[in-house]
């Protein structure tokens, strides 16, 4: 026998013992007694009640019933559009962010070459670093 079955067998020793034990109480007990036979009827009546207000009010109720399961699917159909709207904006920001990386790795190399002419160079002849300066508008 395994030890979930072990477990088990016990479980229901027990249940089965609390169940012996407590109808040995409630019937030698007459207090006991009566307040489950008061709480039986109270229970019965009140299961006879709801019945009868189910079946006074059954249009009304399947209608609300119906009103429920339109609003909670409404609920739902809205909710899975806006999870479906964040997963394409989430695409979209990868596509953007892939994008983005690669702009960055080419202006790097640019910045490396440059770099690397500035060093093999040693010098910046100023009149080349005047052609490439922007020309200065005097109209503004």
């Amino acid at each position: 026998m395994s030890k979930e079955d072990k477990q088990g067998s016990w479980l229901r020793r027990g249940f089965l013992l609390g169940a012996v034990a407590g109808s040995i109480y409630i019937l030698a007990n007459k207090k006991t007694r009566s307040k489950v036979i008061n709480g039986i009827g109270e229970c019965t009546t009140k299961t006879k009640q709801w019945i009868e207000v189910i079946k006074e009010n059954r249009e009304e109720i399947v209608e609300q019933l119906r009103a429920s399961s339109n609003t909670i699917s409404s609920v739902v159909e809205d909710a899975s559009d806006d999870i479906q709207q964040i997963v394409e904006t989430t695409q979209h920001m990868k596509q953007h962010t892939s994008t983005l990386l690669g702009t960055l790795q080419d202006t790097k190399h640019e910045f490396q070459q440059l770099a690397a002419n500035i060093k093999s160079k040693n010098t910046i002849d100023t009149q080349d670093a005047q052609a490439l300066l922007p020309e200065y508008d005097e109209r503004n």
